[in-house]
């Protein structure tokens, strides 16, 4: 991980999109709370356990991403399909190829009238999807017969002797129901062979449709373009191009369906592992929360509470105050300072702002020990207690002020590509003086004169 990655959340500065309490752990309102959890595993120095899940996570993500990027930006060459029209677009697939195999066949059968077509070798081609079609009819003739006749498998039982055993008491139910189970058994084990038997005649019947297809698309080739029909030769190229556009719709839609499934696997794998460590992190942070609340005369600790690997809270149970929320904020980055290897951290006047002198006062006495550096931007300190004035003075590093405080200085009504940058006391910063540009009496531009710091 980066210095910047690992400092980034907790350099809480003017202008920076990290000041809100609520999102502590987060960069920016762009930076997931994923992303932030992870990044405090790394500084906490439990990704290790994490690391392989997160990883899959990643990748299984960011290919889904990917995939749907493409199809938003219109990269395929067709339109991916919904789900539900899935099945939908299995059964055209079907009927297009039924389709084109009839116009195979009618036009066959028409050539077969036509002696003058009649060769050696297309006969025999003929002769040959003759026979595997004949062949495919008593296949799908078995397949049938196979469906229709699957036996029942309810088991009998001796309630359903028991009309039977008024009429005729000295009948031996529990005989009569071996003997019913057995048979029960036995159309079971059939009904399991008729099935397997039934899913080998379907792999028979498609392997001979795709012979014959073959056969067909040979014997046309060899035939002379110019017996065959122009429209006929239309259509069964229109056919074959809407079959491999919904065939393609279909491989597309099962590789997403194929990168969704895989990344919620990833997720859950992810969710699982960071059950086990989340909770440990939790409570190192908490308990350290709670040293702080205590040192500080806090009410009540605030409560870092990991929901998932993809949410948390943070907040002070029962107090919602802006105060309480920015007093929270700086304690909970002092926590993350103190048991991590986080090396600094910075918090710029709008973090201070919202937080009661007395209040600053005491983090600032307290923080005057702390071994690590934390860098901080007070707007005032003349309402602070007696104690944190002298710890301000003792470790003030910069001072902006009027007359010598000053530090920096520009003059912001010149172009930014010209405007000089003055590290001088402000009472020393040269004058401008704007000349007029000829007679019109138009404002001019401004002129300076370096000489002046001398």
């Amino acid at each position: 991980m980066s210095l910047r990655d690992m400092v980034g959340p907790y350099v809480r500065l003017a202008g920076r999109d990290n000041l809100t309490p609520s999102r502590a752990l987060q960069q920016s309102s762009s930076d997931s709370p994923t992303d932030a959890i992870i990044r405090l595993e790394k500084l906490t120095g439990f990704y290790s356990q994490v690391e392989g899940d997160h990883q899959g996570f990643q990748d299984s993500s960011k290919k889904l991403r990917a995939f749907d990027r493409a199809d938003h930006e219109g990269v395929f060459v067709v339109q991916p399909i919904k789900g539900t029209e899935a099945e939908a677009k299995r059964r055209e697939i079907v009927q297009l190829q039924r389709k084109s195999e009839q116009i195979l066949r009618d036009e066959d059968e028409r050539l077969l009238k036509d002696d003058d077509m009649i060769t050696g070798h297309n006969a025999e081609l003929r002769a040959k999807i003759r026979a595997l079609q004949n062949q495919q009819e008593g296949v799908r003739t078995q397949i049938s017969f196979l469906t229709a006749s699957h036996p029942e498998s309810t088991a009998p039982s001796n309630a359903d002797w028991h009309e039977l055993a008024e009429i005729f008491p000295q009948i031996n139910t529990d005989r009569l129901t071996q003997v019913a189970t057995f048979h029960q058994r036995i159309r079971t084990h059939l009904a399991a062979q008729a099935e397997d038997e039934t899913l080998r005649l379907q792999a028979v019947d498609q392997a001979l449709t795709s012979q014959i297809r073959d056969l067909s698309h040979q014997l046309i080739k060899e035939r002379s373009s110019a017996r065959l029909p122009r429209a006929l030769l239309d259509q069964y190229s229109q056919i074959q191009v809407q079959i491999r556009n919904v065939d393609l719709a279909l491989r597309q839609h099962e590789r997403r369906s194929e990168l969704a499934a895989q990344a919620e696997q990833a997720k859950e794998a992810l969710s699982q592992t960071q059950a086990g460590v989340l909770p440990e992190i939790q409570s190192l942070i908490n308990t350290r929360l709670e040293e702080l609340a205590h040192a500080l005369e806090e009410a009540n600790p605030p409560k870092l509470t990991f929901n998932n690997y993809d949410s948390y809270t943070f907040n002070v149970p029962g107090d919602d105050g802006t105060g309480t929320a920015y007093t929270s904020m700086v304690m909970l980055d002092q926590a993350i300072l103190s048991i991590t290897e986080l090396p600094f951290l910075i918090h710029d006047t709008p973090v201070w702002a919202n937080i009661s002198k007395p209040r600053q006062s005491r983090i600032l006495c307290y923080l005057a020990n702390m071994p690590k550096q934390s860098f901080f931007a007070l707007d005032a300190t003349g309402a602070l207690s007696a104690e944190a004035q002298k710890v301000v003075a003792a470790h003030t590093v910069i001072s902006l002020d009027a007359d010598e405080e000053s530090l920096f200085g520009y003059i912001t009504s010149m172009p930014a590509d010209e405007r000089p940058t003055f590290g001088i006391p402000s009472h020393r910063l040269p004058r401008f003086r704007r000349k007029r540009q000829g007679k019109s009496g138009s404002d001019g531009q401004l002129e300076f004169n370096f000489d002046e710091l001398d």
